[in-house]
């Protein structure tokens, strides 16, 4: 569901460091919902398809009704926020690259269907 709040933190249980990290909405098919602009933060875990029962619900026809999902993945110096297709007809793209799984990056513009988000990040 969209939340105008500020993106949720993840935290790095390594040391002080946290990461906020939102999907922002730049561009759907036609008029439907959400609308450019609209912000989802993002918790790890989160699911994206068109399925009343995601996390994050796109009304896209192109988008599957279970699409793909975010975690967070601890690698041995840093955390990385990882974007993978579920099992999706249309497959996700991310900066024009398509694939199964991609860690995303502050700025990274991500395809689901005909729906284009721009990936958020900012640690602190």
């Amino acid at each position: 569901m969209a939340d105008a709040r500020p993106p949720q933190v993840v935290a790095d249980n390594r040391s002080h460091l946290s990461i906020f990290v939102w999907l922002v909405v730049v561009q759907g098919p036609g008029s439907s919902k959400p609308l450019p602009g609209t912000l989802f933060r993002l918790r790890g875990g989160d699911t994206i398809g068109r399925n009343a029962g995601n996390d994050i619900v796109l009304a896209d026809a192109a988008v599957s009704d279970h699409h793909a999902q975010v975690f967070v993945r601890d690698v041995p110096d840093r955390i990385e926020i990882v974007l993978r297709d579920v099992g999706s007809v249309n497959g996700i793209c991310v900066n024009g690259v398509k694939g199964a799984e991609h860690v995303l990056g502050d700025g990274d513009h991500v395809e689901l269907g005909q729906t284009h988000l721009i990936f958020r990040q900012v640690r602190r």
